[in-house]
């Protein structure tokens, strides 16, 4: 949102409807669900057939698997919140001092950290893809039958363990 007000800073004027292209920021560099499964989706970590706790960062539609469901170390949170994606625990984990209602966890992912511009478009893949599934309303805990597929679960192991990507 800061981007609009930026370009529109930067330009003078508003653009006006005729030109819907002015209004957009200069796209993400990075196609984020492949940014997750370059960063994530590794051996020993989210990898489809070998993913810490289940969390599968590497196959295809990985929205499906993160938007609205719940992130079991972290009780009451969304891995994607479909009705506050900027609350998303999946961002919480990529930040600087991640935290679970105060309680310190650790950054994903883990032997590094994506840069703020990967960050920005991890965040803003996460209001786009929330925008796709309005109807989740509220952080769906997993089927007991189920796979896993919560970016929360490797905190159970303790900080820092393979968690969110």
């Amino acid at each position: 949102m800061v981007g609009l007000l930026g370009v529109g800073l930067l330009v003078g004027c508003a653009p006006g409807l005729d030109d819907p292209d002015a209004f957009l920021v200069e796209d993400c560099p990075e196609d984020v669900p492949a940014l997750l499964r370059r960063s994530c989706g590794l051996s020993n970590c989210h990898a489809a057939y070998e993913s810490t706790y289940g969390l599968d960062l590497q196959s295809g539609n990985v929205a499906e698997r993160l938007v609205g469901i719940e992130a079991s170390s972290c009780s009451g949170h969304a891995l994607i919140d479909p009705q506050n994606p900027s609350q998303s625990f999946l961002l919480e984990r990529l930040s600087e001092e991640p935290d679970c209602d105060g309680m310190m966890v650790g950054r994903m992912p883990q032997g590094g950290s994506l840069t703020p511009e990967q960050i920005a478009c991890v965040a803003a893949w996460v209001e786009e893809v929330a925008a796709e599934y309005p109807d989740r309303t509220a952080p769906v805990a997993r089927d007991a039958g189920a796979a896993p597929t919560d970016a929360g679960d490797a905190a159970d192991a303790g900080p820092g363990a393979g968690d969110a990507g």
